[in-house]
């Protein structure tokens, strides 16, 4: 059975989508009906968002009806608590003079419907605050999108892009995780790296970043000079080394399991177990291997 991830969960290709899809909206696109019709694709579209940015527009949304009490409102109350969120909205969006394309009378339209359309949500679904106050208690995890034609992202089948991916470095007697965004090398420098719908190039996943952080985390003292890193090639006992932006791209191909987003990269002394590349070529020799001392560190931590 093929796995499945929530709509709105960040290891989703489709929830980096740009615009559900569709192109970039021209001036056309704004005046193509004397009135706006709402759809979920065309507001994406009209305010060139993500699908992830929708999900948290939604879900924050409806945070705002639940605390405002709005479904128990009636009448005019009701309206006037209405106007106040879409100008919360409305401020949310545009207060920063961002978006200033946009005519206004889109604007209008399209903020009210969706802050309608998420009352309507909200209800249909007796959604409920959480106890912290800050997130809504089981929100729907579904959502049904018309793609546009320029869709980028693939339907999720069980395997995890490698840019969503995450390493359990092994070290005696402790874990260190990683998550493989944080070794991923961009031309723009120290911008932080945003994920995309088609994942990142697995040439661009640094095995220099991995070792730099290695010798800055302060769980142990790591050194090249002094620490291999493998992996247990599948259906073996051989430590296949790790030595490159290569060598840690197949490492995380080789291991993934479906449903998994974690791999295990062992980090052995060398002076302990000789040339890490004397157990990759199948001599017999052994040695005892770090394990990961949490056992409940499975998918989605």
């Amino acid at each position: 059975m093929v796995g499945s991830l929530p709509a709105d969960s960040t290891q989703n290709p489709s929830y980096w989508e740009p615009r559900a899809g569709y192109p970039p909206p021209d001036p056309a696109f704004y005046r193509r009906h004397t009135k706006p019709r709402y759809s979920k694709e065309e507001y994406v579209r009209g305010l060139d968002l993500t699908c992830g940015e929708y999900y948290r527009q939604r879900e924050q949304t409806a945070i705002e009806i639940l605390r405002r009490d709005i479904l128990n409102k009636t009448d005019m109350a009701r309206k006037f608590a209405m106007e106040d969120l879409y100008q919360w909205h409305y401020d949310s969006l545009f207060s920063s003079g961002a978006r200033a394309n946009i005519p206004q009378y889109w604007r209008h339209v399209m903020l009210h419907e969706f802050i309608t359309d998420q009352l309507v949500w909200t209800k249909k679904h007796n959604l409920r605050l959480a106890s912290d106050g800050n997130s809504i208690k089981d929100i729907p995890l579904e959502a049904l999108w018309h793609w546009g034609q320029e869709r980028k992202s693939l339907e999720f089948k069980g395997r995890f892009q490698l840019q969503h991916m995450k390493l359990l470095i092994l070290v005696p007697g402790d874990d260190i995780w990683l998550d493989v965004k944080d070794l991923i090398e961009l031309n723009s420098g120290s911008a932080a790296y945003v994920p995309t719908p088609t994942d990142v190039n697995p040439s661009n996943i640094s095995f220099r970043k991995l070792q730099e952080l290695l010798s800055s985390a302060r769980k142990f003292d790591y050194s090249s000079s002094t620490d291999a890193l493998g992996y247990l090639q599948p259906g073996s006992d051989y430590l296949v080394p790790i030595t490159s932006n290569d060598t840690l791209a197949d490492a995380l191909r080789d291991c993934q399991v479906p449903m998994e987003d974690c791999i295990d990269v062992y980090c052995v002394p060398k002076d302990e177990v000789g040339s890490i590349s004397v157990l990759s070529a199948g001599t017999g020799e052994s040695s005892v291997l770090p394990r990961a001392q949490n056992t409940e560190r499975r998918r989605r931590r």
